[in-house]
């Protein structure tokens, strides 16, 4: 992808929207997530795939552009995000707001909350109190 910042802010919400559909469409979209940083000729980040296949990613990303995967360790992960945030400080960054916020896209994995309460039906029990 080799876009301006226009293009680019343009691009990331053309792949909120599909990440939002998709999640409708699939519950096993809510495991997926992404977080990309644009150094204007391309991107670089990570995708944690979750429940869904390297084949559903690429069949649903390919319209968006060029996608190239490669699997890394998990004690990798710390060093692959220093050298995608790296990769932008190469760009010249006008003065602006948020640093290097403008460039990057992150979309998280969506967690569900879990209650302390349990709930029988529509009823929410309260804990009991313990007399020692």
């Amino acid at each position: 992808m080799n876009c301006g910042r226009g293009e680019f802010q343009h691009w990331r919400k053309s792949i909120h929207n599909l990440l939002a559909y998709r999640r409708d469409q699939c519950r096993w979209w809510q495991s997926f997530g992404l977080w990309l940083w644009s150094n204007g000729n391309r991107l670089n980040g990570l995708v944690e795939f979750g429940s869904i296949t390297n084949e559903e990613f690429v069949a649903a990303f390919q319209r968006h552009g060029m996608v190239g995967l490669r699997p890394i360790e998990i004690t990798d992960v710390r060093v692959e995000v220093y050298k995608a945030v790296w990769s932008i400080a190469l760009v010249e960054m006008e003065a602006q707001k948020g640093r290097y916020q403008p460039l990057k896209i992150a979309i998280e994995p969506v967690t569900v909350a879990v209650s302390t309460m349990p709930i029988v039906g529509n009823i929410m029990i309260e804990p009991q109190p313990v007399v020692l």
